[in-house]
């Protein structure tokens, strides 16, 4: 497998495949808060829930942390490949180009 250094790629195109992972994960960042924007459940507010429960504020932060690490980790497998429209680590992932 090639370093990242022996593909050549122009810097504008990198910037331009990262924006795009950043708008597709954003989308379905979108998507999903767009399903549960009704908020919660009755069931869910009488769970009876653990004292080590992380506050409501916390929520948004953190999956937005964690959807920004999807985005970066999709984009450094797609720079990884030697040919970006053969996509031969996207099936280990488990999507396909």
């Amino acid at each position: 497998m090639p370093s990242l250094r022996s593909v050549k790629r122009s810097r504008s195109a990198d910037v331009a495949a990262l924006l795009a992972f950043g708008l597709l994960t954003s989308l379905t960042a979108l998507a999903s808060g767009r399903s549960t924007r009704g908020g919660l459940s009755p069931w869910y507010e009488k769970l009876n829930k653990p004292p080590f429960q992380p506050p409501a504020w916390l929520f948004a932060p953190v999956w937005t942390f964690l959807y920004g690490l999807v985005a970066t980790s999709g984009w450094r497998i797609y720079r990884r490949s030697r040919n970006p429209s053969a996509g031969a680590e996207w099936p280990a992932a488990g999507a396909t180009p």
